[in-house]
């Protein structure tokens, strides 16, 4: 849920997360932490069920070779590999473009792609300064989701801090100056590192009091912060390790709450990581690219005064827009300019996605283009100073869902699954008809399919 920004200092980001905190605590009975009322007058579902209850558990960063024996003796997971072995699971689930939370979270809840959804950036966007300031609210949505959908046919449903759905009130914290001793900088990360699995715990808790007193027919979490730890330590590091066998406990209990709630053989977890991780070390800004080629200008502190062309960084993508849509000689001033640095040994981009391939990605439709950075490196925001720099930051989203970093991983097992299926691919928009299928409606709209493969006949 909280993804912080791509950006963003440790500093930065615990304030960010504390803000969280504040926000889940404060929340009403009614609101995340307790399921919809069910509309009184129920209408019947369109398919048999295949089970009485869905948990979807959402994992942010979770790779797909984390779920893989290669890390065995050095993964302490036996919770997700018991689901995995009794039920089904996919070598790799396909993500969004860009690869990031909420466009990704979106993307569960729907169905559909963040060209669809309207849903295409972790922060909105102001163009008119450059700058990403505060988190998409889930009335930007556009379409059905699956939680609108489940209630429409008479079913309960709950959220414990579900990105978009959770109505949890944050605004991001301005990046700081990353002027630190590296003492300091150490004691913010371990701090952070803290504060996100406390709030990984409160989700937790939240969804076992609901689980044992509600019983809801459709459960939707988000556990961050592995993913969180991934940004500041990267993945397949000690400390990403450690995080995922605490958020492994975190499972394990939310299972002993449908023993204690009587449910457990009605039941269907759902396991998915929306996108992955991939380490990084330096920073690309496409930004002082553009300034270099007079197609923005600054002031003397480097905030942006006025563009032709700007570029939104999205963790390890940039999104490229002009002023003027349809200005043949901005687009191509643009592209020679980033196929210049595309063309460079060693070259910060991986790939320059140009306007006919965003549209087929299902990614925003206004950019002229979109870069995805090289391995190791971040886009940044800056519009001054070296195009290529150092990064504080350890690991990133936002790239190509194709790149094998950015594939998460799917299980499913429970009532409706069968045992030891598997698929070697999904899409992340395969979720939303699937659940939709095990508790008997259909979605209105979707680009996504029902994966049958592992579903009960």
């Amino acid at each position: 849920m909280f993804n912080v920004s791509q950006s963003m200092t440790p500093t930065a980001a615990r304030r960010f997360l504390f803000i969280l905190l504040l926000s889940i605590t404060a929340l009403p009975a009614s609101s995340a932490h307790s399921p919809q009322q069910t509309p009184a007058k129920k209408a019947k579902p369109v398919l048999p069920r295949l089970s009485s209850h869905v948990i979807l558990i959402s994992i942010s960063g979770l790779r797909s070779d984390y779920l893989s024996d290669q890390y065995k003796d050095e993964l302490a997971i036996p919770t997700l590999r018991a689901l995995r072995d009794k039920g089904a699971r996919t070598r790799g689930i396909e993500s969004v473009y860009p690869s990031l939370s909420r466009p990704a979270h979106a993307t569960i809840l729907t169905g559909m792609l963040p060209a669809d959804h309207g849903v295409t950036s972790d922060y909105l966007f102001d163009e008119q300064t450059g700058e990403q300031s505060k988190t998409p609210s889930g009335s930007a949505i556009r379409g059905e989701t699956i939680q609108q959908a489940a209630r429409r046919t008479g079913l309960s449903t709950a959220v414990a801090g579900f990105p978009l759905i959770s109505e949890e009130a944050i605004t991001s914290a301005h990046a700081e100056p990353a002027a630190k001793t590296k003492q300091r900088e150490e004691q913010n990360q371990k701090k952070l590192s803290a504060q996100a699995l406390s709030a990984d715990q409160m989700r937790a808790a939240a969804a076992a009091t609901i689980i044992e007193k509600q019983r809801p027919d459709l459960l939707l979490i988000c556990l961050e912060s592995l993913d969180t730890v991934h940004r500041l330590h990267g993945p397949l590091s000690s400390e990403a390790m450690t995080a995922l066998a605490r958020i492994d406990e975190l499972i394990r209990q939310l299972a002993e709450a449908c023993d204690h709630a009587g449910i457990s053989a009605e039941t269907t977890f759902l396991i998915v990581a929306p996108y992955g991780s991939a380490r990084v070390e330096n920073e690309f800004s496409p930004n002082v690219v553009l300034a270099a080629k007079k197609l923005l200008t600054t002031d003397g502190q480097g905030r942006i005064t006025s563009w032709q062309a700007i570029a939104q960084p999205l963790g390890g993508a940039a999104a490229i827009l002009i002023r003027e849509q349809n200005d043949g000689r901005i687009i191509s001033a643009v592209e020679a300019a980033f196929r210049e640095y595309y063309e460079k040994p060693h070259s910060p981009l991986w790939r320059i996605i140009p306007r006919r391939d965003v549209s087929r990605l299902g990614a925003d439709a206004r950019a002229i283009l979109y870069l995805d950075a090289a391995p190791m490196y971040v886009m940044s925001g800056r519009a001054r100073g070296d195009a290529k720099s150092k990064t504080d930051i350890r690991g990133a989203s936002g790239y190509l869902p194709q790149r094998f970093e950015m594939r998460g991983a799917l299980i499913a097992s429970g009532k409706g699954i069968r045992k030891d299926a598997g698929l070697e691919f999904a899409r992340l928009t395969d979720l939303a008809p699937t659940i939709a299928r095990l508790l008997g409606f259909e979605l209105k709209a979707t680009r996504g399919r029902v994966l049958s493969e592992i579903l009960m006949p």
